[in-house]
């Protein structure tokens, strides 16, 4: 009998689960809305239920499941804020609901997996959306960090200056100003300063992009304010890990050359000269990266 693992990932608003064969194949994919009520409190319950469901009559070896907040090495999740978890024991909780061997990871390292390709090893993933995330990987092996908060590339602090605060407590994070939400914040800001734009009261950043590539003044200020930002944040890193690629993607990265080609101009203005030529591209597998890393990291194990 063929036997499969399964690669979830579980984010703030749905929770995306593929069967996948041994080699890394996508067999069936799915995907269903996040309970977030009581705190997060149903999200394994319901997720366990509908994966075996999903693969009733199959034999899973394994699974892998990324979540959104940093994990230790024995599948705990200190702290998920958009689930409304507190310390989680996912993988033991998740081992006892299905009976299946379950190895977790941050949603953003599995992102960084997903996106691995045979002719680059060593990357680091940044995922741009409500706030920015990031993964670590370095010859092929993910780079959690002591108590899982390696690669927490939003909260790097790019503004010593700044006194509001960002969602972590701390002020002046990159995730302040490269994230959709930065994005809309700084749009506010500068529309309420009197500058003139075509975006419309309901604006959200894609809209944001969409403006700047057609010459929207506001908008190309906007694009060009985060891409510093970003760019000054991925120097630090690039200096301290030199990764052979830089990957951007969540919803922010669909707008392509729009936010790239600022991102890299800033990037070779601020690197130390050897990493001014790390290749930044945007990410191929789109929503799906989080699923194929997960599976790959289970796929390790069997």
């Amino acid at each position: 009998m063929e036997s499969y693992v399964l690669g979830i990932d579980i984010g703030g608003t749905g929770i995306k689960a593929g069967l996948f064969d041994k080699r890394g194949k996508l067999c069936e994919k799915w995907q269903f809305p996040t309970n977030k009520s009581e705190n997060g409190k149903y999200i394994l319950k319901e997720t366990a239920e509908f994966i075996l469901e999903k693969s009733t009559g199959k034999k899973i070896d394994a699974m892998g499941i990324g979540v959104p907040g940093p994990v230790d090495e024995k599948g705990v999740a200190a702290e998920c804020v958009n689930l409304g978890w507190g310390r989680t024991d996912v993988k033991a909780e998740m081992e006892s609901l299905t009976g299946i061997k379950t190895y977790v990871l941050n949603d953003a390292n599995a992102a960084a997996l997903g996106e691995l390709t045979e002719d680059c090893q060593s990357m680091v993933f940044v995922t741009i959306g409500t706030g920015v995330g990031g993964g670590i990987v370095l010859d092929g092996r993910v780079i959690n960090g002591f108590n899982g908060a390696a690669g927490e590339i939003g909260h790097i602090n790019v503004n010593s200056k700044e006194r509001e605060k960002c969602t972590c407590g701390k002020c002046g994070c990159l995730e302040q100003y490269a994230s959709a939400t930065g994005m809309k914040k700084y749009a506010q800001r500068l529309i309420a300063e009197g500058m003139e734009t075509g975006l419309k009261n309901d604006f959200e950043a894609k809209d944001i992009a969409e403006l700047a590539e057609k010459g929207d003044m506001l908008c190309l200020k906007v694009i060009d304010f985060m891409a510093y930002n970003m760019a000054l944040a991925l120097s630090m890193i690039a200096c301290t890990i030199n990764p052979k690629e830089i990957v951007i993607g969540g919803g922010v990265s669909k707008a392509g050359d729009t936010i790239l080609e600022p991102i890299k101009k800033y990037f070779r203005k601020f690197a130390f000269p050897s990493t001014a030529d790390t290749l930044i591209r945007k990410a191929q597998m789109g929503n799906d990266a989080g699923i194929y890393g997960a599976a790959k990291e289970a796929i390790k194990h069997i």
